[in-house]
């Protein structure tokens, strides 16, 4: 189908007014890339193609259609630009996940005295940093053009510190705020949740209702996951209540927050009957009601799920397929297992997340496939040290200590990857096995050396390998003599 102009626009219909009712009506009746080069040549013919406001609004619908070549065409073709040109071209990448060519975009910004980034600017280029050295160059920035105080930039900062695990840092650009929105209190909040810190995120809670501050979709969503880290059952429940009362349990994003919430806790009768309640399901609703029954291990209900959502006609992403590889390994199926491989390599999501790739290798693995596990590892494009864990746990709890063993020396060679609680979980029974218990106590010293021994799976495991120890008459490992072993492991 042609696009066409609206019979009552006249073609002078821009000449005069920017913000004519008509231009938003023309751009948004683009459905398709097609529309959207009809209508530039429509612009083209009326000698308003270089006109900067609709050539950023073409910037911005041709990213929107899914087109970003076509976008940075016409952002290019642009002789003069101005600010908001600009901000829509690196937003535009943006929203598309391109953050390098973001940077890039906004390191390419002329500053002069009539042309620098403005307070719309640094939102999205701050979300585009992928390392702390990138934001804290931007945050320079900030200071030198004097934004750092301007609430939606602030809120940025926020986010950006605590992203990177900076959370205390996060903590001073708050507190040191002159004027704080609800945004900046849900900037602070959900930055504790995203470091495991819920006891601090509920604290900030207090200090928002002492302030007289109201929470929104957004704060009532990021304390649900805040209860949810702490198994803060009785809180939970509280915001719950204050949820009903405010009319928010018909909010998408809140019921998505509080299945989430009540799936941590294993009370699955509250999450199916938030999910049941809904007038409206998206994905990420089907997403978290599959995964709930998942991993509160009830595959037939999950199972009964993800059909349901089928016969609905929602279409799965690559989440909805990691529930699904765990709900067919405790189905033990494993000719839907290769279904779902197969559906997976077909969409070649392997590329676009690992996590979906350790998702397969886990659920071979625990189908008893270790050598499939092992294929599928080995050709996953990006490796995590999840990927890792998970193929030394498949090989452990297969029987295959030695092969296990194999793959932990493997990582050790890889200086990308850090060991982590699940390895030392994974491999320190491997050791444990074979009788190699020497090697066990240098996996113990650097469980001290991480200062991971209070961890309970690990601890588990290094009280089985010193039982054993001392079953098998060697000499068990005290914390000396695992520093001695770690020393001269070095």
């Amino acid at each position: 189908m042609c696009w066409c102009p609206p019979a009552e626009l006249p073609s002078d219909g821009f000449a005069n007014d920017n913000r004519n009712d008509n231009i938003d009506f023309l751009f948004h009746s683009c459905t398709n890339v097609h529309h959207a080069k009809q209508l530039h040549a429509y612009l083209v013919v009326l000698g308003k193609s270089q006109n900067i406001f609709l050539a950023a609004k073409l910037v911005n619908r041709y990213a929107y259609l899914g087109d970003l070549s076509f976008s940075r065409r016409t952002f290019d073709s642009i002789p003069r630009k101005d600010v908001y040109t600009w901000n829509s071209m690196v937003s535009a990448y943006v929203r598309s996940g391109r953050f390098r060519e973001a940077l890039d975009c906004f390191s390419q910004f002329p500053l002069t005295s009539d042309l620098h980034p403005d307070f719309y600017t640094f939102p999205p280029v701050l979300k585009a940093c992928e390392n702390l050295v990138d934001g804290k160059k931007i945050h320079c920035r900030v200071l030198k053009l004097g934004f750092e105080w301007d609430v939606f930039v602030a809120a940025s900062l926020i986010h950006m510190y605590s992203r990177f695990g900076f959370i205390y840092v996060a903590r001073k650009l708050f507190d040191d705020m002159p004027i704080r929105d609800t945004g900046s209190w849900n900037a602070m909040i959900s930055g504790f949740c995203q470091n495991a810190n819920a006891a601090d995120a509920l604290d900030v809670l207090v200090e928002m209702r002492m302030e007289g501050i109201k929470m929104d979709r957004v704060t009532v969503a990021s304390l649900l996951t805040a209860c949810a880290q702490s198994n803060d059952i009785s809180s939970g429940m509280l915001i719950h209540l204050y949820v009903i009362k405010h009319g928010l349990d018909f909010d998408l994003f809140v019921c998505n927050a509080l299945i989430n919430m009540y799936s941590k806790f294993g009370s699955l009768g509250h999450a199916r009957r938030v999910f049941d309640q809904m007038e409206v399901r998206d994905l990420v609703s089907w997403n978290s009601i599959v995964a709930a029954y998942e991993q509160n291990n009830d595959p037939i209900t999950a199972l009964e799920l993800f059909n349901a959502m089928q016969l609905r006609g929602i279409q799965p992403d690559f989440l909805t397929l990691v529930s699904l590889a765990s709900i067919l390994a405790q189905l033990s199926d494993s000719e839907k297992s290769k279904s779902v491989h197969g559906f997976i390599l077909r969409r070649d999501w392997f590329v676009e997340d690992v996590v979906i790739g350790n998702a397969v290798v886990d659920m071979y693995a625990k189908l008893g496939a270790i050598d499939s596990a092992r294929t599928v590892f080995e050709g996953l494009p990006t490796k995590d040290a999840v990927s890792w864990n998970t193929l030394i746990t498949g090989y452990a709890q297969n029987g295959h200590a030695s092969e296990a063993i194999e793959v932990y020396r493997m990582m050790q060679q890889c200086k990308e990857i850090i060991p982590n609680h699940g390895t030392w979980v994974s491999i320190l029974p491997a050791y444990t096995h074979v009788g190699a218990l020497q090697q066990g106590m240098k996996v113990h010293g650097r469980v001290i050396k991480n200062r991971l021994y209070s961890d309970v799976f690990v601890g588990t495991c290094l009280i089985d390998m010193c039982r054993e120890s001392e079953i098998s008459g060697q000499k068990s490992g005290t914390d000396e003599d695992s520093r001695m072993e770690l020393n001269r492991s070095e």
